[in-house]
Order: C-alpha cells, then sequence, then structure tokens
C-alpha cells in the first residue's frame, strides 16, 4: 500500500489546510493534520494527492511537486507503507 499526505498552501494568502479526521485513530481527539490517504491501485502520486484532498474537503488542489518519502515494514495487515 502508498500511502499519501498532501501540503497544501493557498497562494494568494499563504495559509496551509489542515483536517480533523472523520475515521481513523485520530477521530475525535481535536487533532489537525494534513489531508492524507492511500493510493488506489495503479495511480499517479500527484493525482492521488489531488483526488485524496478533494475527498477530504472538497477543495480542489494542484499537485507541484513530491516534499518527501517514507518507508516503513509491517503496517497495517502486515504490509509494508
Amino acid at each position: 500500500q502508498i500511502g499519501i499526505g498532501a501540503v497544501v498552501v493557498n497562494s494568494t494568502s499563504g495559509r496551509v489546510l489542515f483536517v480533523k479526521e472523520a475515521v481513523g485513530p485520530l477521530k475525535g481527539k481535536n487533532v489537525w493534520k494534513i489531508p492524507t490517504g492511500l493510493l488506489e491501485c495503479g495511480e499517479d502520486l500527484g493525482e492521488g494527492a489531488e483526488r485524496e484532498v478533494y475527498e477530504e474537503t472538497g477543495v480542489r488542489a494542484r499537485f507541484d511537486k513530491v516534499v518527501g518519502f517514507r518507508h516503513s515494514h509491517g503496517v497495517q495487515f502486515g504490509k509494508s507503507d
């Protein structure tokens, strides 16, 4: 599985978009975070980031660049992430 997180910056105001989880381990914990999710099989990184932002917030964001990568073993369902 490939997880994706999107740092969304408003080009006019410079404000950053944060969300609270509606489902998942942080639901109801009053924690603000960047929009995240999982890529669909064969999905492009940029398209996946734009889709996840829209699904979670209703905001149409435009992918610009990859900021970083992380790799972990033994995550959810014993898979790598």
